[in-house]
């Protein structure tokens, strides 16, 4: 006589994506008023990226779903910024940058200061008026 046996074949694990934002450079200086590109480069081994999301702190800046990855910053506020990027691949499997990037912004410098007199200037004419 003979007997089954059963056999699970489990799927192997989903691999988590990797991701990494490519620019702006860490460290990088802009002067208002400014638009800063962030860009990333998502792979996943056993998938496919669905989306990459860009946050400055915690602040959702914007997704891109297409390769390259990238959102843009309008009118960048002064001060510091910390940017990292979320990739999601095909089964729901996430990975946050392993390192922000932070640049930073400086106001717009203010223009010279223009100065006004209040001394009076009167104009003489050798002409007659009729």
């Amino acid at each position: 006589t003979s007997t089954s046996v059963g056999i699970t074949v489990n799927p192997p694990p989903n691999v988590p994506p990797s991701v990494a934002i490519t620019s702006p450079a860490n460290g990088a200086t802009f002067t208002q008023p400014v638009n800063i590109t962030i860009s990333a480069n998502a792979t996943d081994s056993d998938g496919t990226i669905t989306q990459v999301a860009f946050y400055d702190g915690t602040t959702l800046l914007g997704t891109d779903t297409t390769a390259p990855y990238a959102v843009v910053l309008n009118n960048a506020a002064a001060g510091a910024h910390s940017f990292t990027a979320v990739a999601t691949d095909n089964s729901s499997a996430s990975t946050t940058t392993s390192t922000s990037r932070s640049p930073s912004v400086s106001a717009r410098p203010l223009p010279p200061p223009v100065a006004f007199s209040t001394r009076s200037t009167t104009l003489r004419s050798n002409r007659s008026w009729a």
